[in-house]
């Protein structure tokens, strides 16, 4: 969380919008492809679940 809030401020981006994009991109994508590849998902799974977490979703 705590590299979030740096890149939030530094880049003047929206923390929640930043969270939500890394979800999608963990949880949807990434993990995904993992799959579709035949390989673990474990690591991509893991960061959606600390961002949705960070969301308090």
């Amino acid at each position: 969380m705590k590299q979030v809030i740096v890149i939030t401020k530094m880049a003047h981006l929206n923390q929640h919008r930043l969270l939500a994009w890394i979800v999608s991109w963990a949880a949807l994508l990434s993990a995904t492809w993992h799959i579709e590849d035949g390989e673990n998902p474990d690591t991509a799974l893991a960061i959606a679940k600390i961002g949705l977490e960070a969301l308090h979703l």
